[in-house]
């Protein structure tokens, strides 16, 4: 939502409760988008089912790792620079201290 609303103030629009009468167009299209979107994810996700099912049983010892690695390749991806892999090691060191410690992850 942060987003959206973001954006819309760098198109000039104004978000509030005033975005229904003065762009009615737009704020339209993006409830019609959504719905749009909801048929889709239905028409995708109920086919593959089983999919995320035989997901689900991989074991943490292999899944672990390969998100790990995706981690490092996505965040090396968005630069072509080593400091975002930096960045998510000390942030994964400090969630990793954080659950050692017993801290609430919630916050």
């Amino acid at each position: 939502m942060a987003l959206l609303i973001g954006a819309f103030m760098i198109h000039g629009v104004n978000p509030g409760p005033l975005l229904l009468k003065d762009n009615p167009v737009l704020f339209w299209g993006i409830i019609t988008s959504m719905y749009v979107g909801n048929a889709l994810l239905l028409i995708l996700n109920v086919p593959l089912i089983g999919v995320f099912v035989k997901i689900l049983k991989v074991p943490s010892e292999i899944m672990a790792p390969l998100i790990t690695v995706l981690c490092f390749i996505g965040a090396y991806s968005i630069n072509n620079d080593v400091s975002g892999v930096v960045i998510v090691l000390i942030f994964g060191v400090a969630g990793y201290l954080m659950r050692k410690f017993r801290y609430d992850p919630a916050p």
